[in-house]
Order: structure tokens, then C-alpha cells, then sequence
């Protein structure tokens, strides 16, 4: 009986050890746990002053002004903003981007987005709802289909939907050509001017002149295009929404070494992931399209499931074609193919060579219907991209004042160039949309006074931003399968999350999935994950000791 007894322990001992083990490998321990025990929060100057400077009684002469905005950036980002400015009675606003047009189609970035109830609570704002239902894919049920080789076709249904709101898949040339629409609407056409294919190159202070603003110099891109636009643009708000390499917080970063500070505020803060560094490519092929090369099964890929369809080769050789959810009158359907950049997929040098490849790697589907030749060229010649290191942003905002005339201008940053992360739990242009509606809750709430308005903005939005990021370097960093053995241990992490969530809903929170789908801040989320995480380690070592004492009383 003691044996037995002793065995049992031993078992217990082992699963809890293991349960341990995997929470330890997936998430970064020494970064999230580590800070949470042993370091002091500590909260940079331009934050500590924001609150003090919010409610200072100070009457600039042109607070009032709502005019002159320049917004470098024309993603979903700049063009909510103009939208929610010109909304709120701005005039004068100029948005400057590269593209050619809204609807310009990118090979590289004709991926769907999915908007949950972060992004689209913007668009219920700017009554774009409706026109966004008219052009997306629901997913109340979040459907997910794998197709592996050699097996049955599975599906699975309604995982991480905790929110009551259904998400929203569109792609992404549609979503900027709905927020394109809307600004060329009479309400706005006068308000705002989109200056397509042109670059802001510089931005200058004119903190000697009066009034006190900002010039940005804009440069044309394509001369055989048309070009309407302006060579310079004087504005007294700058929003830079221009991505992670990020012109405007450049600038800033110089502006903030120059007088006399360190500049690292303006810094991007790197964070180690997973996923950060894989690279991608996106192929393109017909909305309606069968799923089996099976020529006696005719079923077709359906517009609201999210497919997996995974290669034959395993390991090192693993791929996995990731089909968003996409509207059947769309033109075309797309599948990101990610991986390791030394993966031999990106070794194929023509298009017979990849053709052939694919239809070893993925004989479950039809692929000579999937791949036309124009595509495998298309996907042999492009480059490719590759994701982003999570990292973030410190400073958000940047105010010049004038201490003589009380006049003031003032520098924004939203989107990537704040926050910036591979696309594995899809929070990227959510998390833009729902920096910008903050920026609007915060000229509510100052009547539009830029300096009060950045400032708050700060003091409301940078602790969201690094919670952001670090909770996205924790996810779901190893869905690509590039390492076996740490995809199985995230796997086995997030199932026992998820078990003990349900079996001690007040003690263990779910995993980040399903967090990410309830309307907490980012902050309680991190904060929710590191606290199940500890409790983990804590029941973990407390059977340690346990089994380790009866096993000496045993043998004593």
C-alpha cells in the first residue's frame, strides 16, 4: 500500500511538474514575472508631469485654432484620424501617403483584416459599421478547418469567442478604400485633402516664428502620375501614422537629443518573440475554389472559415498555408505562407520549380487550380517580408510652446510607429483604430487644446502600449511550428490554462486568446496572465515539496 501510495504521488508530482515546465517555456518568465517581482515600476518624466500639466491654467491664444493638421500616413490610422478631426469641426487637414490610391493593390499586403470590438468601435463611431458589415465576412462562430494530407477534412467551432460583438474580416485595400470614401463625401471633401503617391521626406519646427508650427516636406514619388499635391505643409498638429520606420518619431528622437535629453524616450523598446523575424509572402488565388483534389469531391472553400492547410513535410520542412476568411465577391482569396527564412520554400527560383514543389508539399489540394502562372511568377519574383521584433514606443506625444505668446504646436504618434508586432493574434490594426478613437476621447474631454489633448493622451495610452506588446511576445508566437518542441509546450500551456480557468474560474484566467476577446484593457490582461502564470509556479512547487516530504518520511 505504501508503494502505491508512493507511486501516485510520484505521478501527480510529475504532471504538475510538467504543466510547470511548459508555462515556463512559452512565456518569458524573466521578462513579464521577473519585472513584476523584483523591479520598480519606473514612470519616465514627460509621464509623472502629464497629470499636473493636463489641469494647468493656462489660456494660449490659439488653443481654439482647429486648423492646420498634417498627417503623414494614409493607412487606417491617418485616414480615421482626418475622419475624426474634420468630425470634430478641424479644418485644414492634409493627408500625405505613398500609395497611388486607397484602393492601390499590394501583393505583400493582400491579407484580410479581422476587426473585433476594439476596432470596430471606431467605426460604430464614424457610423461605418454598415458599410463595413456590406463588405466583410462575420465570424460569430469562429470557425477554424484543417486539411492535412492523407486525412479527413476537420473543423473546429467557436474558439476564443468571449465577446459578445463577432468579428469582421476584410481586406485590407477595401477597409482603407471605406475610410477613402467617406473622406471624399461633401461633409468632408473641404476639410481634408489626401495627397496620394507623395512621401513626407523632413519635418522642420518653426518654434521661432509666429504662429508656432510644423513644415513638412512632401516629395512626389511616381512623376509619370499626376500630381496635385504640395511641396511643403504647415501644420500646428503632426499625427505620424507612417509605420515602423517611422519618419515623424525620427524626427522627434533628434529634436530630443538636441535638447540636451538622451533621445531613448523615442526609442523603440525591443522585445524577444518567436515569431519576430519569420518571413512571409502572400499568395493570391480565385474566391471560389475547391478544397480537394479529390476530382468526385466538389466542396468549396467557405468565405467565413479560417483554413490551416498543412505540408507534408515535417520539421525543419514544415509549411502551412494560412486562408483567411475572405467574401465571395472579393476578387481574389488569400493564403500567407510563413516560415524560417533559410526554409528551402523560398529556395524555388521559377515558376515550374514552385508549382512542382507545391503539389509535393500539399497533394490534398487542387493546385494547379490555386496557383495560376501569373501568381507563381508573381510569388517567385516579390520579395517578401518578414515580422517585426515586438516593440514600443515610450513617448507618444511631443508639444513646442512658445513661453512669450502662450502658443503652443504639438507631435502625435499612433499605430505601428508607437506599437509594432507580427500579425499572430491580428491586434495590429485594432489596436490602431483604438489609439486613434483614445486620441478623440482626449480632445473631448480638453475641448481640442493640442497641448492638454497630447498630454493626456500620454498619461491614457502609454501603459496600454507596452502591456500591447508585451502580451503580443507571449501569445501565440509559436503557431508557425518553427520550433517542434516549443510549439507542443504552448500548446500543452494554453490547454492547461484553459482547463483550470473553467475548473477555478477565480483563481486561473484563460489563456491570452480568450483574454484578448473580452473588453479589458490590455494592462489587466498582462496583469491577469502574469497572475495565473506565478499561481502556477507557486502550486507547482508546493507539490514538489510535498511529494519530496513524504517520499523522506517514507524512506526515513
Amino acid at each position: 500500500n505504501l508503494y502505491i501510495f508512493i507511486m501516485f504521488k510520484f505521478r501527480i508530482t510529475f504532471l504538475l511538474c510538467l504543466s510547470v515546465f511548459s508555462t515556463f517555456y512559452s512565456f518569458p518568465v524573466s521578462r513579464s514575472i521577473y519585472s513584476t517581482l523584483f523591479k520598480k515600476s519606473i514612470t519616465p518624466s514627460f509621464a509623472k508631469n502629464a497629470s499636473n500639466l493636463i489641469n494647468e491654467d493656462e489660456t494660449p491664444v490659439d488653443k481654439n485654432a482647429k486648423s492646420g493638421v498634417l498627417i503623414v500616413g494614409g493607412g487606417g490610422a491617418g485616414l480615421t484620424s482626418a475622419l475624426i478631426l474634420a468630425k470634430r469641426g478641424w479644418k485644414d487637414i492634409t493627408v500625405v501617403e505613398s500609395r497611388a490610391s486607397a484602393g492601390q493593390f499590394e501583393n505583400d499586403k493582400s491579407f484580410s483584416y479581422r476587426l473585433n470590438f476594439r476596432g470596430q468601435k471606431l467605426l460604430q463611431f464614424l457610423n461605418l459599421m454598415p458599410t463595413l458589415r456590406q463588405n466583410s465576412v462575420p465570424d460569430k462562430d469562429f470557425t477554424i478547418g484543417i486539411f492535412p494530407p492523407n486525412k479527413k477534412y476537420m473543423s473546429f467551432t467557436g474558439l476564443f469567442q468571449a465577446n459578445e460583438i463577432e468579428g469582421q474580416w476584410v481586406l485590407r485595400q477595401q477597409l482603407l478604400e471605406i475610410f477613402d470614401r467617406e473622406i471624399r463625401k461633401n461633409e468632408y471633401k473641404d476639410s481634408i485633402n489626401v495627397v496620394y503617391n507623395a512621401k513626407c521626406i523632413d519635418l522642420e519646427k518653426n518654434d521661432d516664428k509666429s504662429p508656432l508650427t510644423f513644415t513638412g516636406k512632401i516629395e512626389q514619388l511616381n512623376k509619370d502620375i499626376e500630381y496635385p499635391g504640395p511641396s511643403s505643409i504647415n501644420a500646428r498638429l503632426v499625427i505620424g501614422a507612417d509605420g515602423l520606420t517611422s519618419m515623424v518619431r525620427t524626427k522627434l528622437y533628434e529634436w530630443d537629443v538636441s535638447a540636451g535629453n538622451d533621445g531613448k524616450s523615442f526609442q523603440m523598446n525591443l522585445i524577444k518573440s518567436g515569431s519576430g523575424g519569420l518571413k512571409y509572402k502572400v499568395l493570391n488565388f480565385p474566391p471560389k475554389i475547391r478544397l480537394s483534389s479529390d476530382p468526385n469531391d466538389p466542396t468549396v472553400l467557405k468565405p467565413e472559415v479560417t483554413y490551416g492547410i498543412p505540408s507534408v513535410g515535417k520539421g525543419r520542412k514544415y509549411l502551412r498555408l494560412g486562408i483567411l476568411p475572405s467574401m465571395e465577391s472579393n476578387p481574389r482569396r488569400t493564403a500567407l505562407v510563413v516560415s524560417k527564412p533559410d526554409h528551402e520554400v523560398w529556395t524555388k527560383s521559377s515558376r515550374s520549380e514552385l508549382v512542382r514543389y507545391f503539389e509535393e508539399q500539399f497533394p490534398q489540394i487542387p493546385v494547379s487550380e490555386w496557383i495560376s502562372n501569373e501568381e507563381a511568377d508573381t510569388f517567385v519574383e516579390k520579395k517578401g517580408g518578414f515580422f517585426p521584433t515586438p516593440q514600443f514606443c515610450e513617448r507618444l506625444q511631443y508639444v513646442v510652446e512658445n513661453d512669450e505668446t502662450s502658443a503652443y504646436a504639438g507631435v502625435i504618434l499612433l499605430g505601428d510607429s508607437t506599437h509594432c508586432f507580427p500579425p499572430d493574434c491580428g491586434l495590429g490594426i485594432n489596436s490602431a483604430l483604438e489609439d486613434v478613437l483614445v486620441f478623440n476621447q482626449c480632445l473631448e474631454e480638453n475641448s481640442d487644446d493640442v497641448k492638454k489633448s497630447l498630454l493626456a493622451y500620454q498619461a491614457k495610452r502609454q501603459d496600454e502600449v507596452k502591456s500591447l506588446v508585451q502580451i503580443l511576445a507571449l501569445a501565440s508566437p509559436w503557431q508557425y511550428r518553427q520550433n517542434l518542441f516549443r510549439f507542443y509546450l504552448a500548446q500543452l500551456n494554453s490547454l492547461l490554462r484553459m482547463l483550470l480557468s473553467k475548473a477555478f474560474p477565480s483563481v486561473f484566467s484563460p489563456q491570452i486568446m480568450g483574454l484578448l476577446e473580452e473588453d479589458i484593457s490590455f494592462s489587466e490582461i498582462l496583469r491577469r496572465v502574469n497572475s495565473t502564470t506565478k499561481r502556477l509556479y507557486f502550486v507547482g512547487a508546493s507539490a514538489v515539496v510535498v511529494v519530496l516530504g513524504v517520499v523522506k518520511y517514507a524512506v526515513g
